[in-house]
């Protein structure tokens, strides 16, 4: 396999710039679609987590306001008004 990378490298090397470019950002876009794929099924394991702990019960919900009152609180913001804010 390293032989194969390194036959690659130097054909890759020997590319016009324009076409190196291309190489580049097809390369990269393939590593962060690996990784996003990876991040994407931990959140899903996370969510479906939560979700069961919650409809069975073992955990209880959180109302979003309080959520934000404590978020502002450590950040040291003071509360705003939020009853006019669709969020």
């Amino acid at each position: 396999m390293l032989s194969e990378v390194k036959a690659i490298e130097k054909q890759a090397l020997q590319l016009p710039i324009d076409d190196k470019v291309l190489l580049t950002e097809t390369l990269l876009k393939s590593i962060y679609a690996e990784k996003l794929i990876d991040v994407e099924d931990s959140w899903l394991k996370e969510v479906e987590k939560r979700y069961n702990g919650y409809s069975e019960e073992k955990t209880e919900g959180v109302q979003v306001e309080n959520i934000f009152t404590e978020i502002r609180k450590e950040l040291g913001w003071e509360k705003r008004n939020t009853e006019s804010c669709e969020c």
